[in-house]
């Protein structure tokens, strides 16, 4: 499904956000219930321009924004799109500041019904640190509230992901952080838990200088914490070429990026695990260039 941003708000102002200045300026009367019903209306009867990303997708509905649970209708729009998905998932990707809230927690479940999947964004295992990433204090003590609500009140067909960007302000911080969802979160096989390796786009294209680390590296404190990351069963891996992860982390990379924004340089040719891999996003190719990969042996594939 294309990505549909229910509102050009948001209550963050996270280092790494994808979102250029000119979407959070633009004008609230694109983001009314009425729009956003016209346009999936007419999306749904061919018209694909009406979105710019993923529109030749239709396996779920992902909705983002800015800050989706901050429009003033959400709830509205959630009882809407779980009418027109039918069976399909919903996806929705918040900072989960809102769902600190239990009684509004409740209803959107309610209203967003099943299949759902809720990905809140935790970037530290401490106020200091996260609040750190979003540039807005008490960010943390919300989201790390309003994940725990939404792991005790979903029902059965509602899932909950956390999703932790890495990056140089994230990294050093990332034992700490899996021993605090260990600790305080419940069984971690009750969500998923994914690492993603951070898109050049938007406010982060403007603050590279301080965000960017080498995957290479990433990938070295990946291997490092394998024990800490074999706890959390539903692991997944974005935006990782399959051989800069040690062995026993492969199985858990993803390709969820368009074919349109990753490359496959002369080294992947060779590599019996081509088809499976993401390559190199275009933005790390053109700024750090392909010295760090290497075509896996067949066995290692």
């Amino acid at each position: 499904m294309p990505d549909i941003a229910l509102w050009h708000r948001c209550n963050n102002n996270c280092v790494m956000c994808t979102n250029p200045d000119e979407f959070f300026e633009a004008a609230g009367k694109s983001y009314t219930l009425a729009r956003q019903r016209e346009k999936l209306e007419r999306y749904l009867s061919g018209e694909f321009d009406v979105y710019f990303k993923n529109t030749r997708l239709d396996d779920y509905f992902l909705l983002t924004g800015g800050e989706p649970t901050l429009h003033p209708q959400v709830l509205e729009l959630m009882a809407f799109f779980r009418r027109r998905a039918g069976s399909r998932e919903l996806r929705v990707l918040s900072n989960g500041r809102r769902f600190c809230y239990r009684d509004f927690t409740a209803e959107f479940l309610r209203r967003a019904g099943r299949p759902l999947l809720t990905a809140v964004a935790l970037h530290a295992a401490t106020a200091r640190a996260h609040d750190a990433v979003t540039r807005v204090r008490g960010s943390f003590a919300q989201t790390a509230a309003g994940l725990r609500n939404l792991l005790e009140l979903r029902g059965r067909g509602q899932e909950v992901e956390v999703r932790v960007i890495l990056h140089a302000k994230t990294l050093a911080g990332l034992p700490a952080l899996l021993r605090f969802l260990r600790r305080g979160f419940g069984d971690p096989s009750a969500y998923r838990l994914t690492l993603i390796y951070f898109e050049v786009e938007g406010q982060s294209e403007k603050n590279l200088r301080r965000l960017f680390v080498p995957l290479s590296r990433v990938a070295r404190v990946l291997a490092k914490q394998r024990g800490l990351l074999a706890a959390f069963p539903r692991l997944e891996l974005y935006h990782f070429p399959l051989c800069v992860l040690a062995a026993e982390l492969r199985p858990n990379a993803r390709v969820t990026l368009p074919r349109s924004d990753r490359v496959y340089p002369p080294v992947c040719r060779r590599c019996p695990a081509k088809s499976r891999c993401l390559g190199l996003m275009k933005w790390y190719e053109a700024l750090h260039g392909d010295g760090e990969l290497s075509a896996l042996k067949r066995g290692e594939a």
